[in-house]
C-alpha cells in the first residue's frame, strides 16, 4: 500500500498524458509522476518494486 492516508489527486505518464482520480490498482511505469495530497507524516518514500 503506498498511498495510506494520502489521497492519490493524479499521475502524470511519461508521455504527458494526465490521469486525474486514478484507479487504485493503476500500474505507474517508469517516468510516470504521482501527485499524492496529504499531511507530511503520512507521505512516505515510495520503493521500487525488483
Amino acid at each position: 500500500d503506498v498511498i495510506g492516508r494520502t489521497t492519490a489527486l493524479a499521475v502524470r505518464r511519461a508521455n504527458g498524458d494526465v490521469v486525474t482520480n486514478p484507479a487504485p490498482d493503476l500500474r505507474l511505469a517508469q517516468g510516470d509522476l504521482l501527485v499524492l495530497l496529504g499531511e507530511k507524516d503520512a507521505l512516505r518514500p515510495v520503493e521500487e518494486e525488483t
